[in-house]
């Protein structure tokens, strides 16, 4: 999910990410990388017709297209309209960058990674807070101990919400794994195995992809990082 508010002379009004203002879609059955890019084209659609200010915020897949399109305000074909967005909340982006997190004690430490491998550094000038949770592999995966990226690298090449695509794609994955382990059988391989199954372990175990609302993993001040976020805007968005 991604949304952002636009703002302009004649209006003030909150959008989601959907062509002809959410009419009736027709989008087929996209991968997940190729909803991904409609969401980016349709954002900066959305940018680019509207003037005045605007914010983004993304969960998830959401949150990739948030950061994919910060990339393009800050350093791609958007770079025109940087000065207009007034922030950017992205929550459990396969592109955090390492570093890139609001957390009460350390905003170091998460020691890894979005998942994606291709991590969105450069956000400056925008008010940009990344939210993530240490067992959320989506945005905080070891990178080089484990076989996240290419099991990512499959997924995102797989239909969206079809059983069928995500049963071959598990099977892909297993032959993916055991392919590398067989054509290269190195204990270092193995233990990359391992780390991943644990890792997968502990993502299922934890939900942790599912629990930005959830009092029990507060970000900052007892906040959660929706709640964080929504106290944030809500302070500054009247003094903008």
């Amino acid at each position: 999910m991604v949304a952002g508010y636009l703002s302009s002379p004649a209006e003030s009004r909150v959008v989601g990410c959907l062509p002809n203002r959410g009419q009736v879609l027709h989008l087929g059955s996209p991968s997940y990388a190729e909803s991904r890019d409609q969401g980016v084209a349709e954002v900066k659609r959305l940018i680019n017709e509207t003037p005045g200010t605007f914010g983004i915020a993304g969960f998830s897949q959401g949150g990739a297209v948030a950061d994919l399109v910060v990339k393009a305000l800050v350093e791609g074909d958007m770079q025109h309209r940087v000065g207009d967005c007034r922030w950017a909340h992205v929550f459990a982006s396969p592109y955090r960058a390492k570093g890139k997190s609001f957390h009460l004690d350390d905003p170091n430490r998460l020691k890894f990674e979005g998942v994606a491998g291709q991590p969105v550094w450069n956000t400056w000038p925008i008010d940009y807070f990344a939210y993530a949770h240490a067992d959320d592999l989506f945005t905080n995966t070891d990178l080089d101990n484990t076989w996240g990226k290419e099991i990512h690298d499959i997924l995102e090449h797989t239909g969206v919400g079809n059983p069928q695509a995500q049963a071959a794609t598990t099977d892909s994955v297993m032959k993916l794994i055991a392919l590398i382990n067989g054509a290269v059988a190195t204990p270092a391989n193995l233990a990359k195995t391992i780390n991943t199954a644990e890792a997968m372990m502990r993502y299922q175990n934890e939900n942790a992809h599912g629990r930005y609302n959830d009092p029990s993993y507060p970000i900052f001040g007892g906040r959660t990082a929706l709640g964080h976020s929504i106290n944030h805007l809500n302070y500054w968005g009247a003094r903008i």
